[in-house]
């Protein structure tokens, strides 16, 4: 007997694996900011606006995953917002706090990977496919369940 719910494909799952881990990169990095810091640097201040921008960020992205797991429309939208902003910091924290010349050679391809995951992101959570999920999903968990 097939089940009245529909299966969640391969491709979503992946996608919510991927802003799973975005989160968890995003908690470590608090985690790692909220450490003491070496001797030579004993002296200096925690970064609380990192720490504190990297524990939304993880928060917000877990959060996300979790939704796009179990196909939450609220999640998919959130995603819509959560990937690109998430990305756009990092390309905004590259040019602006980066004073290395390593990590100033670095801004071009980063600019362009942060296009192409952005467009990328953008593409797989507003094409029809993976909207339809979404609405499947909604529309097989809506009965009553007799």
């Amino acid at each position: 007997m097939k089940s009245s719910k529909p299966k969640c494909p391969w491709s979503l799952k992946f996608f919510a694996a991927w802003i799973a881990l975005l989160g968890m990169i995003g908690l470590t990095r608090a985690f790692v900011l909220f450490q003491p810091l070496p001797l030579p640097l004993q002296g200096l201040p925690l970064n609380w606006t990192m720490i504190i921008l990297s524990v939304m960020w993880g928060l917000g992205l877990l959060a996300s995953a979790v939704g796009l797991w179990f196909r939450w429309e609220p999640a998919r939208r959130a995603a819509l917002f959560l990937v690109p902003a998430y990305y756009l910091t990092h390309w905004l924290s590259l040019i602006f706090f980066t004073r290395a010349s390593y990590g100033r050679a670095q801004i071009g391809p980063y600019t362009i990977f942060v296009l192409l995951v952005i467009a990328y992101s953008t593409w797989f959570l507003v094409r029809r496919a993976t909207r339809r999920q979404f609405q499947n999903h909604e529309q097989g968990s809506s009965g009553s369940g007799n």
